[in-house]
């Protein structure tokens, strides 16, 4: 240990040791040639004589600043843990889409080598738990903000042992968040690691209250105003739902194990917003065969986890969960209290339940208490699908969004027809076919930044044409979505649009593939959207976009498109300014749009004389077929 700590300090004998108190090196000790006997080796006393000699002043001015180097290096050989390396992860069976290459490309760049300080600026702290913190930074040079997750190294490492079970799950959970693409799941867009302060997940801020809050409020308002809030507390139930169908239909199905009111956010406090389903930190794949242990919240976990230690967990068991949601759902509307569904009102309301009443219940399979319901029966439908102790008997989130009672209000049917009514939606299709692949870039990074209000009826058109409920869409269901809506386009045609806006070649459509090549030119003059998209083509925070950024974004045939070396090139320099690309953006709008007006003008021409051609089969008794305006090839 001497001869470490002498070489590590370069101390010239191997007599000499420290003492560290509270990280730093308080005192100094050398032999003083007596055998067994130590004295403190104190500063030199700058009155004496000889103090001011050079030799004196040489060692005095070496040592400090020597042992202030070699301290810091033991500091980190000794606290340094091992990095959550992209390189490391094991994605399975989890296929990577464009946007989370995209994520770990940027983490290679900056979120590996520089602290998050160097982009973010924080704002302040939003809560905190066991393991780390939820903060609100923002983007510096923006007034855009996020919310950043602060997982701390200690969480993973205690003291020289590493935690690996936490080690793991943290992995885990950052595979989630990089492959999950879904309206209505927490959008990820990077992550630091801080070699003394832990780990960074950055993500979309939801500024708007939980699930829980608005339960709550409803709780406290009076009964006649309480059934004013069905109509919202069924849309966010629908799009929880909607949520969860899409992580159980992945290869293999994603159980996030810990559903409740609290980790479900709104994207705004606005009134028409949208659900996020967060905190995946609990989250398992179902391949994984040691996650067989009960975690959660007590209220909301299935009967299974209470009476067979040796159950397996899975999706079924985030089903019984929102069947509990679903229940306190309609208590706080009826009653003015969140009952648990297999509890006596006085024994189960909210989370003042014991485990003692819950294990007996489920020990003796009680029934759900239909009591609860008693102004709203049809829901009890969906109840006795979910509320059922057999695992294998319940049904999935894709029954539950079925069932007539969630058909009601939905926007998703009247939002599509508008869409195809209008005739943008098939515009859109067939001009991004057309984009270069650097423009599709672009257009894809400016629709994943795009606000809510302008993305509400593609968000809407995607579940109607997504009949599977998978949170995907595959040739089948957009030939399906279009025949459903009396569209008259070839199927050929479509198996075409198809393939140019799968752009990872997987053979279905995500919904961020879906949104860049389904949104308007319109959104390429949003300041906000064009801004975050230039920040993540210059991922080191340069103010210019270089050719080295553009080869890691699109390749090399990309950037010779902006960079190319003839006198046609319109950069002469060896990057792109903002001003430059907001240049770029709206050339590829007007380009957009352009293709936009001459389609227009060709279906207006065939829109006149499909009306000729119905008013003629009308007049001989024919029924008309609607939308025959949409055969332009």
């Amino acid at each position: 240990m001497k001869t470490l700590l002498a070489r590590l300090f370069d101390c010239g004998d191997d007599a000499c040791c420290f003492s560290f108190l509270k990280g730093r090196a308080r005192h100094f000790y050398a032999d003083d040639g007596n055998a067994g006997h130590l004295r403190l080796r104190s500063e030199p006393d700058l009155d004496s004589p000889g103090s001011n000699s050079p030799m004196v002043r040489r060692s005095r001015t070496w040592s400090a600043s020597q042992f202030t180097k070699n301290f810091r290096h033991l500091q980190r050989m000794m606290s340094s843990p091992k990095r959550l390396k992209a390189d490391e992860l094991d994605f399975g069976q989890l296929s990577l889409h464009d946007r989370a290459t995209s994520i770990m490309d940027l983490w290679k760049i900056r979120g590996q080598y520089r602290p998050i300080t160097a982009f973010y600026d924080f704002e302040r702290k939003l809560g905190e738990g066991a393991f780390g913190s939820v903060a609100k930074w923002r983007i510096k040079g923006s007034q855009q903000q996020v919310a950043v997750k602060r997982i701390k190294w200690r969480a993973i490492w205690h003291g020289f042992f590493r935690n690996r079970a936490a080690e793991k799950a943290i992995r885990k959970e950052l595979k989630l968040l990089l492959v999950l693409d879904n309206p209505f799941i927490i959008k990820f867009r990077e992550w630091f690691e801080d070699l003394f302060k832990g780990i960074f997940f950055v993500m979309e801020l939801c500024s708007g209250p939980s699930l829980q809050s608005i339960l709550e409020d409803v709780c406290r308002q009076p009964e006649v105003s309480r059934r004013s809030f069905l109509p919202k507390l069924r849309r966010h139930f629908r799009e929880v739902t909607y949520a969860i169908s899409y992580l159980h239909g992945m290869d293999p199905p994603v159980v996030h194990r810990d559903l409740k009111p609290e980790n479900i956010l709104l994207a705004d406090a606005t009134e028409h917003s949208t659900a996020r389903l967060i905190d995946f930190g609990l989250a398992s794949l179902k391949t994984d065969q040691e996650e067989h242990l009960a975690v959660g919240t007590m209220v909301f976990m299935a009967p299974e986890t209470f009476t067979d230690v040796k159950a397996q967990l899975d999706q079924q068991t985030d089903i019984w969960a929102l069947g509990v949601i679903f229940t306190w759902i309609v208590t706080a509307l009826e009653l003015g209290s969140l009952q648990h569904p297999c509890l006596e009102p006085e024994d189960g309301e909210e989370f003042n339940v014991r485990w003692i009443d819950l294990y007996n219940a489920f020990r003796d399979r009680v029934p759900w208490n239909r009591a609860l319901i008693a102004s709203y029966p049809t829901v009890g439908s969906i109840l006795d699908k979910v509320l059922v102790y057999q695992p294998s008997a319940r049904c999935g989130a894709a029954a539950i969004l079925q069932d007539p009672w969630m058909s009601v209000s939905d926007p998703a049917i009247s939002a599509s027809a508008e869409l195809l009514e209008r005739g943008s939606l098939l515009y859109n299709l067939r001009t991004f076919g057309e984009l270069t692949n650097l423009e599709k870039k672009i257009v894809s990074l400016v629709a994943d930044h795009a606000p809510d209000a302008k993305l509400e009826l593609l968000r809407r058109t995607f579940r109607a044409f997504d009949t599977s409920k998978q949170g995907v869409l595959d040739v089948s269901e957009l030939i399906e979505g279009f025949r459903r809506h009396d569209v008259d386009i070839s199927e050929d045609l479509i198996r075409d649009l198809f393939d140019s806006v799968d752009i990872d070649h997987n053979h279905v459509i995500s919904y961020q593939e879906w949104l860049a090549a389904t949104i308007g030119p319109g959104i390429l003059d949003s300041e906000a959207a064009l801004g975050a998209c230039f920040r993540r083509l210059d991922p080191e925070a340069n103010g210019v976009i270089t050719r080295d950024d553009l080869i890691r974004a699109v390749g090399e045939e990309g950037a010779d498109e902006v960079f190319a070396i003839d006198e046609d090139s319109f950069f002469a320099a060896d990057n792109i300014s903002y001003e430059e690309f907001k240049v770029m953006a709206q050339k590829i709008g007007a380009k957009r749009a352009s293709t936009t007006i001459k389609t227009r003008q060709s279906r207006s021409m065939v829109v006149d004389d499909a009306r000729l051609r119905a008013r003629a089969e009308a007049e001989r008794g024919a029924r008309p077929k609607r939308n025959s305006a949409f055969a332009v090839a």
